[in-house]
């Protein structure tokens, strides 16, 4: 019977090829969708899962939430002392203290008479393999050890742990025995000698601590090394110093954090204030509870709530690293954990259209089958092993489907690729395919049921009088509302795709307050002793308009942030974030000033130049105000190497007011900015002149600049970006979303006009012989034409009607995630139903027309 039931099954998808290669390809396109977003979620959900003890483990993070900021900012980074700090005075766990760098490295020849191996420790996509870390690190995070003791590989200087990877790429296919001892040269701000004591596995799983080189922690305590990583310094952050902590068994988090005060309460410098004045009053305490001079204070009252300190550690779980954008370093790949869910939502969305779209051209198809329903009825078949006919034809059309999403799921994720997250290739694992019989078991039920049990309910007098299809018209509602589902979410896909490209297309091309376009920069990675040569010799080149060097772009991700104090009424303070940069920054970026002028190149005094709302922070009603005002740096810094400034809090006078401009991307509102002038700058900016921004001579141009600065650092590998594609790179998340709106789109159109297809195919087929008699009374094609389309404009008016406000509500809640966006007008809406109805409408048309011009004698032939 089985056997019987397989071979109709193959015999009428043969017949019927056109309607079974239709529906074989839409649940393709559903299930290839949820096998690539199962793949990726998967992918993304791995990281870091694979450690033992892994819920123990633990990053040190701060938050600050000062006054003067918009909300709390966060931070991965420490400051230097702090990790071994904590290593020496916490209880309940183990920190181990890292700082990440991207040095070359040179391994020397074993012969004399052999060149030294030189290799780029990263590229510019690939996070830094090199590590300075303690043996605490091996203590949290397991390797198998194929040489050396864990114990005591990092206890001495100039020691490094190797991979098995970096072994065999450095040494060649030697043995990890034989790889002890051997000497590894580091070249950062210093060159670093190290001699393996020991080799470690590579991780094969995925990890956001991909590292393959463990240099010791003991080698930059050294003194010609610990000013360069900030070892000592409290008030100075190197944005890779980390730490990780890994609770002793029975410790609780609370138990921890509860000693972070105390600890640097003891170690921590007091933040620096207001000074008074050498032989002059003390300056008045700052802040909105300030009492004046003379006046009496407020009697007392109930205390206020204790406030929440401006600055504070706290512990983020490992399994939240991979995924917390607001703590960001220099190593690990975040991803955006709701798009992850928004994926999946697709996918849902996606499989349930390439269902419908099954179900109507099925039913459709089905009206072919009624006489052979009635015969075998007839016949003694009962209406389950019918049910089960119709599902077994069902399962082979989803297995035909599944097989083809397997063929094309590696093409397409090619195709995506840049949607893809790096590392993922497609793999048929037992978990993959045990996921796609699943969907596909599920698919073919959801799908086959409903046709199965309609057909099969069919009397068979009726069947084989040819009036089966008269019990059908009442279900005519349900096919209209599965249409009127699809179009719903094509519509939102719609809608979602022009608002969300409208957002992008706004924040990329609206005036940001400077110049972005034929901007260059490039990193010397810290060498700024030879940066400034290497300036000079550029400005030498011909299509090189201007020079700059600079510690950070004018719109960049994050900006030192720090405490200006004004000594005016209020002693008013600025939380800003700090610009380091030489005399050509403004002229290069375009950035106008308002009032006062530009600072000079100077080592012993600071000419701070401030942005307007950093003018009016600090109390001045006018730009003009606040020229040749004195302001205090009031957070202490390590002075830039070479300079002969001294510690802050630093004194200096504002002598510049310069027009706003955004500083960091449009989600967030423009903050107070302060740019003042360094001798130690070691990223370099140009400007390409007119004639040299075509796509030819700008290569030239940057050919030139390669070989002067391979002469000035030939251990370096040259890399350059473009100024505007880092401003597009702070809206990765936005086009990526945008893309996959864009792709979404697509495949729900393209699956809700299958489906209308077979709607329309249903309805020309119920009311064949209608369209006969009207035709024979006198009806023209066009008549019959319009009956038939305007009978499927309204479910598609009844979806725009559902959509726009659900699109509305969604998408502003989105917006609201910009302090600056772009509007959303009531013709967008209105153009998206418009192409819908577009869209429906020529999908009807196909079968409209094929109806309307057919002859009415092969409709009334058989009355």
């Amino acid at each position: 019977m089985l056997k019987n039931y397989w071979f109709i099954a193959i015999r009428k998808l043969w017949k019927h090829k056109v309607h079974a290669a239709i529906n074989v390809f839409g649940l393709a396109i559903g299930i290839t969708s949820c096998l690539i977003i199962f793949l990726i979620t998967r992918f993304e959900l791995s990281f870091d899962r694979f450690h033992p003890g892994g819920d123990r483990i633990y990053r040190l993070v701060h938050r600050h939430n000062g006054e003067n900021l918009h909300g709390e900012h966060f931070g991965a980074a420490i400051p230097g002392p702090l990790a071994p700090t904590m290593q020496k005075e916490l209880t309940g766990c183990t920190v181990s203290a890292f700082l990440t760098s991207s040095p070359t490295i040179i391994v020397p020849a074993g012969d004399p008479r052999q060149p030294a191996k030189q290799f780029e420790a990263a590229s510019q996509d690939e996070a830094a393999p090199v590590i300075i870390t303690d043996p605490q690190y091996f203590r949290i995070f397991q390797y198998k050890w194929l040489a050396g003791n864990p114990a005591t590989a990092l206890n001495d200087p100039y020691r490094v742990v190797l991979s098995a990877k970096e072994v065999r790429q450095f040494f060649g296919n030697i043995s990890p025995a034989d790889a002890m001892g051997r000497e590894v040269i580091y070249v950062d701000r210093d060159t670093i000698p190290a001699y393996v004591s020991g080799v470690v596995a590579d991780w094969d799983q995925n990890t956001d601590f991909a590292f393959r080189d463990f240099i010791s922690y003991s080698t930059v305590r050294t003194a010609a090394m610990r000013k360069d990583y900030l070892l000592d310094e409290w008030n100075i952050v190197g944005t890779s110093s980390q730490g990780i902590v890994m609770l002793d068994k029975g410790t609780t988090v609370a138990q921890v954090e509860r000693q972070f005060p105390g600890i640097l309460q003891k170690y921590q410098p007091a933040p620096r204030g207001p000074r008074a004045m050498p032989g002059g009053p003390q300056p008045a305490p700052a802040g909105p509870n300030a009492i004046p001079p003379g006046a009496r204070p407020a009697p007392a009252g109930p205390k206020p709530p204790p406030r929440k300190p401006r600055n504070f550690l706290t512990l983020q779980p490992l399994a939240d690293v991979h995924f917390n954008e607001d703590y960001t370093d220099d190593y690990s790949r975040q991803a955006h954990l709701p798009t992850l869910y928004g994926l999946m939502g697709i996918a849902v969305f996606i499989l349930l259209l390439a269902v419908i779209n099954f179900v109507n051209l099925s039913t459709a198809q089905s009206l072919q089958r009624t006489k052979e329903v009635g015969i075998r009825k007839v016949l003694g078949s009962r209406r389950k092993q019918i049910v089960f006919q119709f599902l077994g034809e069902t399962l082979v059309l989803t297995f035909l489907a599944a097989i083809l999403s397997l063929l094309i799921t590696a093409p397409v994720m090619r195709l995506l690729d840049a949607y893809m997250p790096p590392g993922l290739s497609f793999h048929p694992s037992i978990a993959t395919l045990l996921f796609l019989a699943g969907i596909t078991v599920v698919t073919a039920l959801l799908a086959g049921w409903y046709p199965a049990k309609v057909i099969s309910a069919l009397l068979p007098v009726l069947s084989l009088k040819g009036q089966a299809t008269r019990d059908l018209k009442p279900n005519r509602l349900l096919h209209r509302g599965l249409i009127v589902f699809q179009f719903t979410i094509s519509l939102l896909f719609i809608i979602g795709t022009v608002v969300v490209a409208r957002q992008l297309h706004y924040v990329l091309n609206t005036d940001l307050g400077f110049d972005k376009d034929a901007i260059v920069t490039f990193d010397t990675d810290g060498q700024f002793e030879s940066a400034e040569v290497l300036a000079q010799q550029l400005r030498e080149i011909p299509g090189i308009a201007l020079v700059s060097r600079n510690e950070n772009m004018p719109q960049d991700v994050f900006h030192g942030m720090g405490p200006f104090i004004y000594h005016g009424p209020q002693n008013d303070t600025a939380m800003a974030g700090c610009i380091r940069a030489d005399t050509d920054y403004f002229r290069l970026f375009g950035i106008p000033l308002v009032a006062g002028r530009n600072f000079e190149a100077n080592d012993s005094v600071y000419e701070y130049v401030i942005n307007e709302t950093m003018a009016r922070q600090l109390g001045f009603r006018r730009p003009q105000d606040a020229i040749d005002q004195p302001v205090d740096y009031g957070m202490g810094r390590l002075p830039p190497p070479g300079s002969q400034m001294a510690r802050g809090p630093f004194k200096g006078t504002i002598v510049g007011v310069v027009r706003d401009f955004h500083s960091t991307s449009l989600h967030e509102v423009i903050s107070p900015i302060c740019l003042f002038y360094d001798p130690a700058l070691y990223e370099i900016s140009i400007r390409l002149a007119p004639a040299a921004r075509q796509p030819e001579a700008a290569a030239a141009v940057l050919a030139r600049v390669k070989k002067v600065w391979q002469a000035t650092y030939p251990h370096d590998k040259f890399s350059y970006t473009f100024f505007d594609d880092k401003i597009a790179s702070l809206y990765q998340q936005e086009q990526r979303l945008s893309g996959l709106m864009r792709l979404a789109m697509i495949i729900a159109i393209a699956i809700s006009c299958m489906g209308l297809l077979g709607l329309a195919t249903f309805a020309a087929e119920q009311r064949r012989k209608e369209i006969g008699i009207r035709k024979v009374m006198g009806a023209t094609v066009v008549r019959i034409f319009r009956m038939l389309t305007m009978d499927f404009l309204w479910p598609v008016a009844l979806a725009f009607v559902i959509a726009a406000p659900v699109a509305w509500y969604f998408l502003h809640g989105w917006l609201e995630g910009f302090v600056y966006r772009t509007t959303v007008p009531w013709w967008i809406f209105g153009i998206c139903g418009l192409a819908a109805v577009v869209i429906a409408l020529l999908t009807v048309s196909v079968q409209a027309i094929k109806a309307a011009i057919k002859n009415p004698v092969e409709a009334l032939r058989s009355e």
